[in-house]
């Protein structure tokens, strides 16, 4: 039992107060000040003014602070019925008298039979799990197929790309427009640097119609490269040096005839030869 609901010395709080149970917080705050007034020592000279004073203090405080578990203290159920007490047959056994009481004792509610045996001790069974060797093995061949399966689809991106590699420089090449009759055939002389001064010999070689043409550059340390036809316009023929040996250089080499002549001008660097066509 709590301290506050003990202190009240088996009074109730509601009837101290003189308030009804269903009283709001305003009607137990004004009843503890006509209580109070009512018995406080101050008013009453007697020796139990005091006694009451402090009752109606702890009713109050029971009331406002502790309210629903003085409720429920006060609703509680009711004092259980004393245990019927079972008398030991010993203590009524007339002296002299052989055999056990208890054998003949009529105890009211007591069961004489023997108890039940125990139950069994539960038995808990751990299975341990093992995987099987074909589950093993059958993950093995589904990690080996991805494997495969990645490497094939790499091994194709490759594939292509060389492919896509391989069609472009294919495609560089091809001739893209077609020489004309007067600028195909084999052409030889000089080549001439930036500042007029001869640097090698020169030879090159047009087929008429969309065939690619060749450059040779005869002598000591001399190369030859392919002449790819990229464009013809203003009579002017562009063409792209390219795929050269050792020595010759890709670029890009633009053809004019001027009369019985092949001019080239090679760029970058400025290059010119003035080639004559060979019988």
């Amino acid at each position: 039992m709590p301290a506050p609901f003990r202190d009240l010395d088996g009074h109730d709080a509601y009837e101290l107060l003189g308030v009804a149970q269903d009283a709001t917080s305003a009607e137990i705050g004004k009843a503890r000040r006509r209580a109070v007034r009512d018995v406080h020592p101050d008013h009453h000279g007697d020796a139990d003014a005091e006694d009451r004073t402090r009752l109606v203090n702890l009713a109050h405080h029971v009331l406002t602070k502790e309210r629903a578990a003085y409720d429920a203290f006060r609703a509680g159920p009711a004092l259980q019925e004393e245990p019927e007490e079972i008398l030991d047959p010993w203590d009524e056994a007339d002296e002299g008298v052989a055999g056990d009481p208890w054998e003949s004792a009529a105890t009211s509610g007591v069961s004489t039979s023997t108890p039940p045996p125990p139950p069994p001790p539960q038995v808990i069974h751990i299975h341990h799990y093992r995987e099987r060797p074909a589950r093993r093995r059958s993950r093995a061949a589904l990690a080996i197929a991805v494997v495969v399966v990645v490497g094939l689809v790499a091994l194709g991106s490759v594939a292509v790309s060389a492919g896509k590699r391989i069609g472009a420089q294919n495609d560089e090449r091809r001739a893209k427009t077609a020489v004309p009759e007067t600028f195909a055939g084999t052409w030889s002389g000089e080549l001439k640097d930036a500042k007029g001064k001869t640097t090698r010999k020169i030879r090159v070689t047009l087929w008429r119609g969309e065939e690619v043409g060749g450059v040779e550059y005869p002598g000591k340390g001399g190369c030859s490269a392919t002449l790819v036809p990229t464009r013809f316009a203003d009579e002017r023929l562009t063409l792209r040096e390219r795929d050269g040996t050792k020595g010759c250089g890709d670029a890009t080499v633009v053809a004019t005839r001027k009369k019985n002549r092949l001019r080239l001008v090679f760029q970058p660097g400025g290059a010119t030869a003035d080639l004559k066509k060979e019988k």
